[in-house]
């Protein structure tokens, strides 16, 4: 069995070890300025955010955007620099922008995903839907009863011989 073919079966493409030694970056990506160290910072942000994600399946567990957002701030703290110097004032700084965007959208979008499996049905409602949902129910289970009862009490009635049906009044 070869090992390149077990991890294609079983991980997404965007989790694959590189298969070459060196990298490919962006054209935009240059190791004489902040850009690569940039890139790499965010590409680590971004497996750090979604192991989390693949990691947790509960509402609660996503309620600070930190978990699962990559900020300008902490790419810029990984990389050294101010967040306006490295995302503002570079001349690589609108493909920068647009790969964090990015990087945060499919994040965003994985977050879902894992909430939408894990979150259906009454999981997902509010303790105010789920009470108005119940009262509902039990008032309809209440009106279903009283028509039960009252076709009973009717088939009875029609069952009872003629002579017994008059000395009752009931017809």
């Amino acid at each position: 069995m070869n090992s390149k073919s077990y991890l294609e079966d079983f991980l997404d493409p965007d989790e694959l070890p590189p298969t070459g030694l060196k990298a490919t970056y962006p054209d935009w990506v240059s190791d004489s300025n902040s850009s690569q160290a940039a890139y790499m910072a965010i590409q680590e942000l971004y497996s750090q955010k979604l192991h989390f994600i693949k990691t947790h399946n509960k509402q609660t567990q996503f309620t600070k955007e930190f978990s699962i957002k990559i900020s300008q701030t902490s790419v810029a703290q990984a990389v050294g620099k101010t967040p306006n110097a490295l995302f503002n004032s570079v001349n690589y700084a609108s493909k920068l922008r647009e790969e964090l965007k990015r990087k945060n959208d499919i994040l965003l979008s994985a977050k879902e995903n894992v909430l939408a499996v894990h979150y259906s049905g009454n999981q997902r409602k509010t303790k105010k839907e789920l009470v108005k949902s119940l009262q509902s129910v039990e008032e309809k289970n209440i009106e279903l009863n009283l028509k039960t009862y009252e076709e009973v009490l009717e088939r009875a009635i029609q069952r009872l011989p003629l002579p017994i049906r008059r000395k009752l009044g009931l017809d």
